[in-house]
């Protein structure tokens, strides 16, 4: 246990030397430390715009503010005349008969009755962009009186600031240099330009109103007549679709009975008549995903529509009771959604029967060839000149049907995706705006708020309540006489 004192000795003078040394290796890394986080936080700080270039911005807003006030003008001049155009065109809309597309188009092939649709289709979205915009002059011109008199009040309250402090040539117990000068006069100048911008819009709200209410009113009208049509012509399409192949399936079946008791025509008659009938169910179910596509387009223009009248009304209607009301209506006319759910799986069963069928293709892509090879497996006094021609008929008219039946499940294949991915589109469209409107409905008030007037007024609200209970307050005077008159049991002053 000798060696143990020199040991702790030796610790002892090891642990004083690092004591001795710390701070010095602590110091410098925290000083540098501290040093590049101030570097670090200087640089994270955005750079304050000069006094110059603040006088610019304003300027800026001032002349966009002249601009708005020109362009306002000018459509408030050219209001009456668009409200009157639009009046009468609504009127001839309505009363001329509605037209018949099915009668009017009747004589038009499948690839111009789609080319129509198309568009049809484009008019249709176009119309429905400017239906949201003339709802938005409406909402706006609804909400204006109050946002416009709050904004020139502020205005005004500012200005006069602005101008005392120009009066006093000071601010904040210095003298004002030329930059703050310049500032504040061309902040006076922007706040100018907006008061006469809004004092505008109040003086031409009712027109503005008027010509907004004159806009829905037509293109409500045009789209509605654009959504029957578009239906109409997809009804048209499919009819004249599943004519032709209907017409196929028929001529193949006649074929089959033709082919009498010869086994092999009747074999060969046979699976071209069941290629028939599988296009005549591709195309009856192509029409019924085109009609799915069509009213989902239809349902998911009607969602970005109310999304983006959604976004307005909030921002002019925030916190206010009739925003509450507008809310809950649209939450109650959000529709209710019927999704495909087999989609899926059919695209692949698509994918795999039309793998199947390039293959069948590809087998039977010489017609002669195929023709030669049937009658090498028959008996030779069976092959006749008939038989030969008749068989290279039907093959031919195979290769055609294959070629046919390819194209059709190409279309259902991308009308399928399209349908699954619209579907998608409007699922999250619909559960977005159901989100955002639950939000909103949550944080707005529903009643009024719970004031020193509401608690003064309480006992009286109350009264009718409260005396349906037992033990409820007896007192004659509870909610009775005016409220000076106090009760000396209760305390109350009703």
């Amino acid at each position: 246990m000798a060696f143990m004192a020199p040991l702790r000795t030796f610790l002892l003078a090891l642990l004083l030397t690092l004591s001795g040394l710390a701070p010095g290796l602590q110091a410098q890394p925290l000083d540098a430390l501290s040093g590049n986080q101030a570097s670090a936080e200087s640089e994270s700080k955005p750079a304050q715009p000069s006094l110059t270039e603040q006088a610019q911005q304003q300027q800026d807003q001032a002349a966009t503010s002249a601009q708005q006030l020109e362009d306002l003008k000018r459509l408030l001049a050219q209001a009456p005349r668009e409200i009157e155009t639009a009046q009468r065109d609504l009127g001839k809309l309505k009363a001329g008969p509605t037209p018949d597309p099915a009668k009017r188009h009747a004589g038009l092939s499948v690839e111009a009755l789609e080319q129509r649709l198309a568009q049809r289709l484009t008019e249709l979205s176009d119309w429905q962009k400017q239906l949201t915009e003339a709802n938005s002059l409406i909402i706006t011109a609804q909400t204006r009186p109050e946002r416009a008199q709050s904004q020139i009040a502020n205005a005004q309250s500012r200005i006069q600031t602005l101008n005392a402090q120009l009066k006093s040539g000071r601010d904040n117990g210095k003298a004002l240099s030329d930059e703050q000068r310049a500032l504040i006069e061309a902040e006076i100048a922007a706040l100018t330009a907006q008061i006469e911008l809004r004092r505008q819009e109040l003086a031409g709200n009712s027109l503005l109103q008027d010509l907004g209410k004159a806009r829905r009113d037509l293109l409500a009208e045009r789209i509605r007549r654009a959504e029957e049509e578009t239906q109409a012509l997809q009804s048209l399409i499919n009819e004249k679709r599943r004519a032709e192949s209907e017409q196929t399936v028929a001529e193949f079946s006649a074929r089959v009975q033709q082919a009498g008791s010869d086994k092999l025509l009747a074999a060969e008659s046979a699976e071209n008549l069941k290629l028939s009938d599988y296009l005549l169910r591709a195309t009856e179910r192509l029409n019924r995903l085109n009609q799915q596509n069509l009213q989902t387009r239809q349902q998911l223009d009607m969602l970005n529509q109310t999304e983006r009248a959604l976004e307005e009304q909030i921002a002019a209607l925030e916190g206010s009771l009739l925003l509450s009301r507008i809310l809950y209506q649209q939450k109650q006319a959000l529709p209710s959604l019927q999704l495909d759910k087999n989609l899926a799986d059919e695209i692949a069963d698509i994918r795999l029967y039309q793998f199947e069928l390039n293959q069948r293709r590809e087998a039977a892509g010489n017609a002669a060839a195929y023709v030669e090879q049937l009658l090498a497996q028959q008996n030779e006094e069976e092959v006749t000149p008939e038989l030969r021609r008749t068989l290279l008929e039907l093959a031919t008219t195979r290769n055609e049907l294959l070629d046919r039946l390819n194209r059709e499940l190409d279309a259902l294949l991308n009308a399928s995706i399209t349908l699954q991915l619209n579907q998608k589109q409007l699922q999250d469209t619909a559960r977005a705006l159901s989100n955002t409107l639950d939000e909103q409905m949550f944080w707005i008030p529903s009643n009024k708020p719970l004031d020193f007037d509401w608690l003064q007024g309480a006992p009286c609200a109350s009264r009718p309540s409260w005396r349906r209970y037992p033990g409820g307050p007896r007192c004659r005077n509870w909610g009775q006489g005016s409220r000076s008159a106090r009760c000396s049991s209760c305390r109350c002053c009703c």
